[in-house]
């Protein structure tokens, strides 16, 4: 690590995965943050990309897909995914959590401490979205439609349905409410208790 003089390595006897992302939070120092997840890795041009964007335009958050396959390189996104008025704890509420950690970047402005809530063992970075979201209702959103990083394909999260579907219903009622529009909400609701309903069939 000594080579690196630009990382800094944090070491922590914490266990919880929301504590030692806070910490790398709390430690950071640049104007916008980024996330990578054990296991995920970028593609080689995501750093730039996201600086292209964070540096041209007012962005608060910026998301992208992940992908599998790891066999595609290059420079590629498009113009049109610039930023868009903050619609993202609407979206968030009734289709569920479509926001992966790794792909997420945020300004330091926008951050609201503690970002991932301690003790939560399923769906830390669910309502960690939809806390920032609910806290930033004047953010610029941008989504990048070309997968920018990669992750495992066997990450353990399918054995844990039970549990992520639990919290997943708990996340998205307690969020629901916080949505002005009454359309929203009931969509919210159908929704989240059709999951709801596939989880007490099982």
């Amino acid at each position: 690590m000594d080579k690196y003089t630009c990382v800094t390595l944090l070491v922590s006897d914490v266990a919880d995965a929301a504590a030692a992302r806070n910490i790398g939070v709390g430690s950071s120092r640049g104007d916008v943050l980024m996330f990578c997840d054990a296991g995920d890795t970028w593609r080689s041009d995501k750093v730039r990309v996201v600086k292209y964007l964070f540096d041209t335009h007012k962005v608060d958050f910026l998301f992208h897909p992940m992908t599998t396959t790891a066999s595609i390189e290059g420079i590629s996104f498009n113009e049109k995914s610039l930023p868009v008025n903050n619609l993202m704890l609407s979206d968030l509420v009734i289709y569920g959590s479509f926001i992966v950690t790794s792909s997420v970047a945020m300004s330091r402005s926008s951050i609201v401490q503690p970002v991932f809530q301690d003790g939560l063992t399923h769906c830390q970075d669910y309502e960690a979205w939809c806390h920032w979201s609910l806290k930033n209702k004047n953010a610029q959103i941008c989504y990048i439609d070309e997968a920018l990083g990669y992750y495992e394909k066997d990450n353990g999260l399918s054995r844990q349905i039970d549990k992520r579907l639990a919290n997943h219903f708990a996340i998205a009622l307690r969020y629901c409410y916080q949505v002005g529009n009454n359309a929203v909400k009931i969509k919210a609701l159908l929704r989240n208790a059709i999951r709801l309903l596939y989880l007490a069939a099982k």
